[in-house]
């Protein structure tokens, strides 16, 4: 677990990538925009990569949208007023979707007893507490 949560907060922003996906969705919608799927396609990308330019800095997920709405549309920038209310809430509901999934993933690895893929392997059926 000492490997998985370092680089797990680093590359496995989930609740940053979700709210950067929906929020550029929810102001298109908004402003009555439409979006191909090749404009959708071009959010999930860009929210990818954005998404990890994010991680340390209280509010640069605010800031990271913008960048996200000008990849996808120019005509998306100003939408970002509609959530800049939200964006105190939102950030907050970000690192706790982020920690659930850190601390999901060590847990994913476990069989129903307990066991390890690695510990299964050597026959061992010790549990893990």
């Amino acid at each position: 677990m000492a490997l998985v949560v370092p680089t797990g907060y680093s590359f496995n922003l989930d609740g940053t990538n979700i709210y950067m996906t929906l929020a550029t969705l929810f102001i298109a919608q908004a402003l009555d925009i439409p979006l191909s799927l090749q404009q959708q396609l071009v959010i999930l990308g860009v929210a990818m990569l954005t998404s990890k330019g994010a991680s340390g800095v209280t509010g640069a997920g605010f800031i990271t949208l913008a960048a996200t709405l000008a990849a996808v549309d120019p005509r998306l920038v100003p939408g970002m007023a509609i959530v800049f209310s939200i964006d105190k809430f939102m950030s907050e509901n970000r690192a706790l979707t982020n920690i659930i999934a850190m601390a999901w993933r060590p847990w994913s690895f476990l069989d129903g007893r307990g066991v390890g893929p690695r510990q299964a392997q050597c026959g061992s059926e010790r549990p893990l507490r």
